[in-house]
């Protein structure tokens, strides 16, 4: 994980001197994609980054995605599809027709791709909080009540 914490630090570092270098002058009303994606890819690293750190990321590629006990139960199977089609119906449903896009066309291909970059670094943020919060001896409720507060709260 060190290797990839290092990995991820050059990358944003030559993502932000990229940034300062071509659009630090570009007012914040005109829109570019290149600038779009620019700032986002800046974010998506540091997401990553915090994870490496905190040893979040380690922990998620330990761990099995689903265990033996939940395959089995039909009511984790209901809940997994049950959030699955929820998923589905927010981001490729609701999102795609409610962003506000200024009349610009809306790629697919493009938006799919961003949408599993933000979900990843997003989960990958919020356990990072939950991660260390759950270092200190505090209720269960209270680690995701102070995780989520913090990732919302930018």
């Amino acid at each position: 994980m060190r290797l990839y914490t290092i990995i991820m630090s050059i990358v944003a570092l030559i993502l932000i001197s990229f940034y300062i270098i071509r659009y630090r002058k570009l007012p914040v009303t005109i829109w570019k994609p290149s600038v779009a994606w620019t700032r986002a890819l800046i974010y998506f690293t540091f997401c990553n980054i915090i994870s490496a750190i905190t040893g979040t990321l380690e922990h998620m590629l330990n761990q099995p995605i689903a265990t033996t006990e939940q395959l089995i139960n039909p009511k984790w199977i209901t809940f997994c599809v049950s959030c699955f089609v929820f998923i589905f119906i927010v981001y490729w449903i609701l999102w795609v027709k409610m962003t506000l896009t200024f009349d610009r066309k809306y790629y697919i291909t493009t938006g799919f791709i961003f949408g599993v970059m933000w979900g990843a670094s997003m989960v990958q943020l919020l356990l990072s909080f939950y991660h260390l919060w759950n270092m200190i001896s505090i209720p269960c409720w209270t680690i995701y009540l102070v995780s989520f507060i913090c990732v919302n709260n930018k």
